[in-house]
């Protein structure tokens, strides 16, 4: 096992942002929410979770812990292949919540990141140049820039890894592949098991092909197809295999 595999085993879990909704029973309907999340690799909980979620925003319209909560399930599901017909509404659902989230908790990283990560899913349903067009960018980095500055591990480091990814899917001229493996390889450093992370390292590293990129990128896809889910976030961690083994045919690495 290499030193990177091994890396993999750590556990980097971080403590949940403190539940702070007054209203009612909303505090036990997002303890559930969350285990609900906690547990959406399996069929229908982050459905379920998301429907909750909507029914507390009905119940209590000015709590960002309930919107925030919104954009990040929304995200989620948008981004499963399986929902490709629903990509676009699950992203404008995420990004007015995400909206909202900001305006009501400011001073929550969740609340401008899951916005962020929305404006680039959309950009995904709707195509990136068009995205462009419509001003998503800037809503997207400003969103980022003050999750960043709030709390850079947000959600076990996604910021890397979602700047890492803007880089890489800006159209010529913009696209910049160094500094998209600069974003990936500082954050592998910040969260060293970060599956996701090395599968976008491995595909950028794949397009630049420089001296020794080929190789380690397919030494990167092995290793998250070789590791065992569990050490941060066991749903996003089966995802990113599954992100992995697409590339693997891609391009033809034989794992």
């Amino acid at each position: 096992m290499s030193s990177a595999t091994g890396a993999l085993a750590q556990d980097i879990r971080q403590p949940r942002t403190p539940l702070t909704s007054p209203q009612g029973d909303v505090t036990e309907t997002l303890k559930q929410v969350d285990a609900l999340y906690d547990a959406r690799d399996t069929e229908g909980s982050a459905d379920q979770s998301l429907t909750l979620l909507r029914e507390a925003a009905k119940k209590n319209p000015d709590n960002g812990d309930v919107q925030w909560r919104i954009a990040r399930s929304t995200f989620w599901l948008a981004e499963d292949p399986a929902n490709k017909n629903r990509q676009r509404e699950l992203t404008v659902e995420g990004r007015k919540a995400g909206e909202r989230a900001v305006k009501l908790s400011p001073d929550k990283a969740e609340s401008h990141y899951y916005l962020a990560i929305n404006l680039g899913e959309y950009g995904h349903a709707v195509g990136i140049v068009r995205a462009l067009g419509e001003g998503v960018e800037g809503r997207f980095k400003t969103a980022l820039d003050k999750a960043r500055e709030l709390n850079p591990r947000v959600d076990d480091g996604g910021i890397f890894s979602t700047y890492g990814r803007y880089w890489y899917e800006l159209p010529w001229p913009r696209k910049n592949l160094n500094n998209s493996i600069k974003e990936l390889r500082n954050g592998l450093k910040e969260v060293p098991p970060h599956l996701r992370m090395r599968v976008y390292l491995a595909e950028t590293l794949l397009e630049r092909k420089e001296t020794g990129d080929v190789e380690e990128a397919q030494g990167l896809i092995k290793e998250v197809v070789a590791a065992k889910p569990g050490a941060y976030d066991r749903a996003d961690e089966k995802r990113a295999q599954q992100m992995a083994r697409r590339v693997a045919e891609k391009h033809n690495i034989k794992l």
